[in-house]
């Protein structure tokens, strides 16, 4: 049995409260079970497990994607250039692959669920890379250029090792494409000797290069996007970075390889790295950058940039205060020397409130570590976290936190343009991982039209690695 501080406990007691009757408005639906597959073998022959246990799950993906990832209203020639965009994307996306993610991808090609229904290595591929599509479809919308919004929350606690939470966000009129369908994927590779690691995986059907994964050696690495720094530059000649975390994840057996692979790897964007370790003091996250500061922000639109040097980037690290057992990581650069890259002021808020959310996730840690320490030796963190992850940004709440309601209720937050798609909490000592996802009952009929607005959350999935 375990003891919370009891005002803590019942601010976020509230927090669930809330999120349960005022968010999901309490309206009975059907959740889509978080399915969970284990798959064993080299790597095509996961892919083709991947195809065959999922198979009726995908093709409702690949239907529910293609229908909803383009862009309305558009000129016969515009829909043209937009058929052609998507399969040069599809073309780049498979150069840019490890050679071991390529593998998963055409094991599912090679499936016989994939032979029976005609699917092509190329939709597989598109399920893969439906995230990045997403933002071409948002650029022939809106006239907004292709890049990643601000979004995605960390927050990790270290205390006999790491205790992880962790917010996956992206583009609110988009959820239904990505969460309707959760799948956990739990890799075990023949090779032991090479990859001697079971690896989990978080995302949608068919998302195989995913950007939240832990394994058995109770590692976690997560990615936040960094638009606040890198704005829409984007180096596509480089190696997949999601493609290339995935597969080092099946070998990676300590902390130290996380770090290894962060300061040697050149990201093809700017990211925010948050990584973890089963030990204490294992608790960092990184800044990458596709440059530096001698050689600064490239003219994305210069053809030169296919010859930037490989090796041109920087990978720092931001550690936690050393008073504090807690680190939160947001979509704000907090390095000052990297002021004169930044796009925005450091700390400046963005469009999607990152200043806020760290804020609020930094009170909530003071929070948690205060009734920490009134109970040393009982406290749950995994229960603790689960809370922390539910409390909502937003302006009304008893309790504020940094996971985005599709159903905002505040004047405030309305004109964020993300939400919360899952969250994820992971202990690294007893490799339990617990997830949740959020899902669309039905579309608000415009971006800041709330009235009909209906999502509801999974319950929590709980998987031991």
């Amino acid at each position: 049995m375990f003891m919370l501080d009891k005002v803590f406990f019942i601010r976020l007691l509230l927090v669930f409260l809330t999120s349960t009757l005022s968010y999901n408005l309490a309206f009975a639906a059907k959740n889509a079970d978080i399915q969970v597959i284990e798959l064993h073998g080299n790597f095509k022959q996961m892919g083709r497990q991947y195809a065959d246990q999922l198979g009726p799950i995908l093709l409702k993906q690949l239907k529910l994607a293609k229908r909803t990832l383009r862009p309305r209203n558009l000129l016969d020639s515009d829909t043209a250039l937009f058929d052609e965009t998507i399969t040069s994307a599809i073309d780049a996306a498979m150069k840019r692959y490890s050679p071991e993610i390529l593998k998963i991808i055409q094991g599912e090609a090679e499936s016989d669920f994939a032979k029976e229904h005609d699917l092509t290595v190329r939709d597989f591929v598109y399920l893969d890379q439906a995230t990045a599509i997403s933002m071409l479809v948002r650029y022939f919308e809106y006239a907004i250029q292709p890049g990643f919004t601000g979004n995605c929350s960390f927050i990790g606690f270290d205390d006999n090792g790491s205790h992880i939470g962790r917010n996956f966000d992206w583009l609110s009129g988009y959820m239904n494409v990505f969460t309707n369908y959760p799948v956990i994927t739990l890799f075990k590779h023949s090779n032991h000797k090479k990859y001697p690691n079971k690896v989990a995986s978080v995302g949608n059907a068919g998302n195989i290069s995913s950007i939240t994964l832990m394994n058995d050696k109770g590692l976690f690495i997560g990615i936040n996007s960094a638009v606040s720094a890198s704005g829409d530059f984007q180096v596509w000649h480089r190696q997949s970075y999601f493609a290339q975390m995935t597969h080092m994840m099946f070998s990676a057996q300590t902390f130290s390889d996380l770090q290894a692979w962060l300061q040697k790897t050149p990201p093809d964007y700017g990211y925010i790295v948050n990584i973890s370790g089963p030990n204490n003091n294992e608790l960092m996250s990184y800044e990458v950058l596709p440059f530096d500061e001698e050689q600064g922000h490239y003219d994305e639109n210069n053809s030169q940039n296919n010859m930037i040097p490989y090796d041109v980037f920087v990978a720092r690290q931001r550690i936690k205060n050393p008073d504090e057992n807690f680190l939160v990581a947001t979509n704000i650069f907090l390095l000052p020397e990297w002021e004169k890259h930044l796009l925005q002021p450091p700390k400046q808020q963005t469009e999607t409130f990152s200043k806020e959310r760290q804020d609020n996730l930094t009170a909530l840690a003071h929070l948690a570590m205060a009734s920490q320490n009134d109970n040393t030796g009982h406290f749950n963190w995994n229960a603790t976290l689960k809370r922390i992850m539910e409390a909502p940004l937003d302006m009304d709440s008893e309790v504020r936190g940094a996971t985005e309601y599709l159903c905002k209720s505040d004047d405030v937050f309305i004109t964020n343009p993300d939400s919360t798609y899952y969250s994820v909490v992971f202990d690294s000592k007893k490799l339990i991982l617990q997830v949740r996802y959020q899902q669309v009952l039905n579309k608000p009929l415009s971006k800041y039209e709330n009235k009909h607005c209906r999502s509801t959350w999974t319950k929590w999935k709980s998987v031991r690695l």
